[in-house]
């Protein structure tokens, strides 16, 4: 009964938003924008580019967004649900992970199955979500997207090569160039003391 149930909040948060929406979206769609963040050439992009994705790794990259919750008590239960009755993901362990965002309450979350659980670990999921946060909360969701859609395929590429991203190999952020005047000052610094020591001697 409480899967019946889920199913209908399930159909309900999909549904619903889509009632109002100019596009058509088929039952497997990789990306449904039902909070309708982005413009039809945005769309077309991204779907374009989520296709070509997971049909190259064999690993479903989908994108979800809805104007809020539902029934659901946190953005990754929907998630999850949402994965599953979509019947997204590749081979009999349905290889795949889902963006999924809440635009009232402004949750996003990464749902992942099958194999994208060993190659989107915890630590690289925070760090992924991070990578998005500054787009997402300038409302340029379309960067975003493109952006989710390129790390994905980073993650993925080195799990296949037998080393998935997390805490010890992710890769470094490049410097800030506020770094280059800082390494300046303490380096003048550093050298005046000296030349003042060895005059002192």
């Amino acid at each position: 009964m409480k899967k019946i149930i889920s199913i209908l909040i399930v159909t309900l948060i999909v549904m619903l938003p889509l009632c109002a929406a100019d596009d058509f979206y088929s039952e497997n769609e990789r990306l449904i924008d039902a909070a309708e963040l982005l413009s039809a050439g945005e769309y077309n992009t991204i779907l374009t580019e989520l296709n070509e994705l997971s049909e190259r790794q064999k690993f479903d990259v989908t994108i979800f967004t809805s104007v809020d919750l539902g029934e659901y008590d946190s953005a990754s239960a929907c998630a999850d649900d949402l994965f599953d009755y979509l019947d997204y993901g590749y081979g009999d362990s349905r290889d795949g992970i889902i963006l999924f965002i809440s635009v009232d309450t402004g949750d996003c979350w990464l749902s992942t199955h099958g194999y994208g659980i060993r190659a989107f670990t915890d630590y690289g999921i925070e760090h992924l979500l991070n990578q998005l946060k500054p787009d997402l909360q300038s409302k340029n969701f379309a960067a975003a997207f493109e952006k989710f859609i390129d790390l994905a395929d980073e993650y993925i590429e080195a799990a296949r090569e037998g080393h998935p991203y997390d805490r010890s190999t992710l890769p470094r952020e490049p410097l800030s160039i506020l770094w280059i005047p800082g390494a300046l000052i303490i380096g003048f610094i550093l050298a005046s003391l000296a030349v003042g020591n060895m005059k002192s001697k």
